[in-house]
């Protein structure tokens, strides 16, 4: 059995170009930036953050199962100047989840694990480094390998999400994971929304998830960030 907790990625039966998955009316509206630094972006209107990672099993037939939830705060505590590289020291405290932060969970929220200081007895793993492009392009791609696993990641389009009264207008990544010793099929796809502000929505589908041998099912994942 192969357990997969890993990065993710674009399921088009969910996702359709250019809708709305927030629609209900805006007050105020952001743009897309036209670079990306998640790492400075995401504290550009306030010293923290708040993630919200939701993980569901999806099986034909039955309801939806909650496999977990993780309410991530990550905080700010200033930046440092390291071997040349400015480094953001990041605070991630969890809330309502008494288990361990996510695996791949500085990935996941946008950051690249390089680019932070972190505790790492908070955040064992902190997933691989698997950046956004520094000046966005329609097109771009990122295709590698960590381990036993092929990434990739492509800008493919820009869409406008509203979520708590503002709309943000995004980067729309489409990403896919396979097994890197056999990717003609993805096992994991979907999509990471970035914007002004860094990661706003990630929701991803992975198959093959097996908790245990009566539950084989798809993992449906979802992080929103407040």
């Amino acid at each position: 059995m192969r357990f997969l907790f890993a990065t993710g990625g674009l399921c088009g039966a969910l996702f359709l170009g250019g809708c709305n998955l927030f629609d209900g009316g805006s007050d105020t509206s952001v743009t897309k930036p036209a670079t990306l630094q998640p790492e400075q972006d995401a504290f550009s209107k306030a010293a923290s953050r708040v993630y919200t990672w939701d993980e569901s099993l999806r099986r034909p037939g039955k309801s939806d199962s909650l496999v977990g939830q993780t309410v991530l705060v990550a905080s700010r505590l200033g930046d440092t100047l390291i071997g040349g590289v400015i480094k953001t020291r990041l605070n991630l405290a969890r809330r309502s989840s008494t288990g361990p932060a996510p695996v791949a969970t500085l990935t996941r929220i946008g950051f690249q694990p390089g680019l932070v200081l972190f505790d790492s007895t908070l955040v064992s793993d902190p997933g691989p480094g698997l950046p956004f492009p520094a000046a966005p392009a329609l097109g771009w791609r990122l295709d590698t390998t960590v381990g036993a696993l092929r990434f990739v990641r492509v800008l493919d389009r820009v869409e406008s999400l509203t979520q708590a009264g503002t709309r943000f207008e995004c980067w729309a990544f489409a990403e896919s994971t396979f097994w890197a010793d056999n990717g003609a099929t993805p096992i994991g796809t979907g999509t990471t929304w970035m914007g002004a502000r860094g990661l706003v929505k990630h929701q991803s589908l992975w198959s093959g998830f097996t908790p245990s041998p009566a539950s084989a099912g798809t993992l449906f994942r979802e992080i929103t960030a407040e």
